[in-house]
């Protein structure tokens, strides 16, 4: 990729990783996609405003790490699962909950919220680098991808993997969307 062409991506929003790295980018996303099986995915839910959801999510995923293992846990796998967007005072806000996968038949401790994730077909999109890095995908798969494939989204998640660095914010990371045809 020329130095050019970098710095075009960079100032629409759309660079995902350095040139040169070999990562991804926004403009190249092809999703594998998977028939995904249920999950129980439990951990802490909050609402986040949309203009401050990079740090008020990190703070959240600090605040996951502290409760330590939770009940029921199959994994390390962390997941951070989109519960909804909602406007409150004119500000777009969303729910978010971080979290692992859990045993269904386990009680949850006191705080701890879980959602439910049927079967679906999911388009699933590989990320390899910084999270914050990966922002850049979302509105590229929500507002292009989808549409231009005539696909509807439903339930979404990233999914953090074994290999995923949480101290460097650095690593493997999926999204998976749950999609049906228009």
């Amino acid at each position: 990729m020329t130095a050019w062409r970098h710095a075009a991506l960079l100032r629409h929003g759309q660079a995902l990783c350095r040139a040169g790295t070999g990562h991804r980018t926004a403009a190249d996303v092809t999703p594998r996609f998977v028939r995904g099986t249920p999950l129980r995915i439990a951990g802490l839910r909050r609402t986040h405003l949309s203009a401050k959801y990079a740090d008020t999510t990190r703070k959240q995923w600090i605040e996951l790490v502290g409760i330590g293992p939770i009940g029921g846990q199959r994994s390390q796998i962390a997941y951070g699962v989109y519960c909804g967007d909602h406007v409150h005072p004119g500000q777009p806000q969303f729910d978010y909950l971080t979290g692992v996968e859990v045993a269904l038949p386990d009680p949850l401790p006191q705080g701890v919220d879980a959602i439910d994730l049927p079967a679906a077909d999911y388009a699933v999109f590989a990320h390899d680098g910084h999270v914050r890095d990966m922002r850049a995908m979302w509105p590229r798969i929500l507002s292009d991808w989808l549409p231009a494939n005539r696909l509807s989204a439903g339930p979404r998640f990233e999914r953090y993997g074994e290999r995923f660095d949480p101290v460097m914010a650095s690593g493997p990371v999926e999204i998976w969307i749950a999609v049906t045809t228009n």
